[in-house]
């Protein structure tokens, strides 16, 4: 513990010239701290505890004393002796900062903060020195912002060192502050380009943010670091195949998958990493219709969630939004929603708006992460050209990248006010949501990818509604509604969601096309029924959505209409769409389907309108 060791010197070297004991106490400390550096700390203990009983209000000895035993690793004792200083001594800047050193190695980070304070309070020359570890406690609590601001002070000190870089990037990303975290990660990996940790969190930050392909590279990277310890091996196989199988390399995924749970047989490991570990695997198994043992292992994967993560209130495996894709009881989707969120508190009362308050049109604020070409986009371009200006002032807020798309274009255009907080962190953008009197405000995210709900959470505005994005509670007790209709969210349903249900008469989905499709004769051909077929059924969701004992009934339903076929999306990724539609044929032709009536069709541009 290299800063508890520095400090524990000073504390001792400024104690020889504070004493204001006789010279013969002074002589015999002096002899005890020579004694003590020359190695033989039994001896130079033995001569302080007589000096202690000698002058039992002498400061220095009882520094001397802690400073000892919190080298040897007496935390206890050390505390001991510290305190005793500071009933003797309440502004000594020294054992204050060696008890924030204390407090902070046994995650005590409160009193760790109070005791930093204190030492600089003293010696305001501290300060500097201190910063980082006050930083790292700050974002021990969970506040980042404070975190920055003690990392911006302590930069100058520490600029040459590489994990005071990646410690400052791990804050800046927890904060949001994305552009930020990225530029420090780059520079502790300038610094130590063997620093696998750094190339780890770059890579996961540009996976949930940034380039896919940049991420793959620092996966790959990281895993070239030596050495590596096993746990981190873990994480990198493990993010690393999460990775691939978002690139459509569902394979290769699968293949770091099986390398992490190698690792897992044979290290000691949470129940969270292997039922982590057990999820990317089912998951990219479905997405490639690899369905062997897949409901036996699902079923036990399941009970096991709910007896090892939900029933001890742990967060679940599961996260909310691949909940929303397998066959669970709704209310077990409310219980992984809720754990994932943190909703401990009970759920407030919906806020109201007074629509004539100060003949102020009523402010709704749309946030999202997809204000380009997107399918959010796509479906919520409408919604804007189509709003009741008069009546209600509209704003978008986007934390999203800026493609250049026509949809990027389009949405500042036809919202009154376009916000760009990308670069804004999390307190810094719910700030300005409330600085800007949003008086409904529209999470168009939920639990989907590049999600900063972290920004609701702060509540910057009176009411807070889930919309079109995630069909699916949000399990937090401070957002209120949730847009919905009767197909989507039965009334019955009510109970397993923690929001109010907003119902709209036919369906909550908006849907815009300025212009319809002329299809060609090719493209008509090309989906054409033949003479033979009695009737289509189709589904165009993915294929990653489907799972046995859905295909099993559908199976069932061909076999039962004759000629008839089911026509289904053509897999999107070049990497596995030939092992996909094989494995889908392949489980037809068991339940007695010839592989003819089965139809991928090709997916269209979204100005395709049938």
């Amino acid at each position: 513990m290299r800063w508890a060791a520095g400090v524990v010197v000073a504390a001792i070297a400024c104690s020889l010239s504070l004493s204001n004991a006789d010279n013969n106490v002074l002589g015999r400390f002096q002899d005890a701290i020579e004694i003590m550096q020359a190695g033989d700390t039994a001896r130079a203990e033995q001569l302080l505890l007589r000096l202690s009983m000698v002058a039992p209000d002498d400061v220095d000895v009882h520094v001397a004393l802690g400073a000892m035993n919190h080298l040897e690793g007496n935390v206890d004792i050390a505390t001991k002796y510290y305190n005793t200083v500071l009933t003797l001594d309440p502004t000594n800047d020294a054992v204050h900062g060696n008890l924030a050193f204390l407090n902070f190695k046994a995650g005590q980070y409160a009193r760790a903060i109070d005791h930093f304070k204190a030492s600089v309070a003293t010696n305001p020359t501290k300060a500097q020195g201190m910063a980082h570890m006050i930083a790292l406690a700050h974002h021990a609590m969970g506040d980042e912002v404070t975190a920055i601001m003690f990392f911006d002070l302590a930069q100058p000190l520490h600029d040459n060192d590489p994990h005071f870089h990646f410690d400052f990037a791990v804050s800046l990303q927890d904060e949001g502050l994305v552009t930020r975290a990225n530029a420090e990660y780059n520079r502790a990996l300038a610094l130590d380009p063997n620093f696998p940790e750094a190339w780890l969190n770059i890579a996961t930050l540009h996976l949930r943010y940034g380039s896919i392909s940049t991420a793959l590279r620092n996966f790959d990277r990281a895993r070239r670091c030596t050495p590596l310890t096993p746990h981190l091996s873990l994480q990198i196989a493990i993010n690393y195949g999460v990775a691939l199988e978002t690139n459509g390399h569902a394979m290769e995924a699968l293949v770091q998958f099986e390398t992490a749970q190698t690792l897992l047989e044979w290290m000691d490991h949470s129940d969270r990493e292997a039922l982590d570990l057990f999820e990317h695997k089912t998951r990219t198994r479905r997405a490639i219709v690899s369905w062997v043992e897949y409901e036996e292992t699902w079923d036990a994967y399941l009970d096991a969630t709910i007896t090892r993560q939900l029933n001890r209130d742990a967060a679940s495996s599961l996260v909310p939004f691949s909940s929303l894709m397998v066959d669970i009881p709704p209310h077990l989707r409310r219980r992984i929603a809720e754990a994932y969120a943190g909703a401990t508190t009970p759920i407030r009362p919906p806020q109201s708006v007074d629509l004539n308050k100060n003949n102020r049109r009523v402010h709704v604020g749309y946030l999202s992460h997809d204000f380009n070409n997107h399918p959010t986009a796509h479906l919520m371009e409408g919604l804007f050209v189509h709003h009741d200006t008069l009546s209600f002032e509209i704003s978008t807020w986007s934390y999203g990248k800026d493609d250049g798309s026509a949809y990027r274009k389009s949405i500042p255009t036809l919202s009154e006010h376009f916000m760009d907080v990308v670069l804004l962190g999390t307190n810094e953008a719910a700030a300005a949501i409330e600085a800007a009197r949003v008086d409904i405000l529209v999470d168009a995210q939920g639990h989907t990818l590049g999600q900063r709900h972290a920004i609701v959470a702060k509540q910057p505005a009176a009411i807070i509604v889930n919309f079109l994005v995630y069909p699916g509670t949000l399990g937090a007790a401070y957002v209120d509604y949730m847009v919905s209709d009767r197909h989507v969210t039965p009334a019955e349903h009510a109970d397993q969601y923690t929001e109010h249900l907003m119902m709209l008469p036919q369906s909550y989905q908006v849907n815009y096309y300025a212009s319809y499709y002329q299809f060609s004769v090719q493209e008509r051909h090309a989906t054409a029924v033949t003479s033979s077929t009695s009737f289509v059924f189709a589904n165009f969701n993915k294929l990653d959505k489907v799972e046995p004992r859905v295909f099993n009934v559908w199976m069932a339903i061909l076999r039962r209409v004759p000629h008839s076929e089911l026509w289904l999306l053509h897999p999107t990724s070049s990497n596995t769409h030939d092992l996909i539609v094989a494995n889908l044929v392949r489980e037809a032709a068991q339940h007695g389907v010839a592989a003819a009536r089965l139809r991928f069709l090709p997916r269209y541009n979204v100005t395709h309108s049938f």
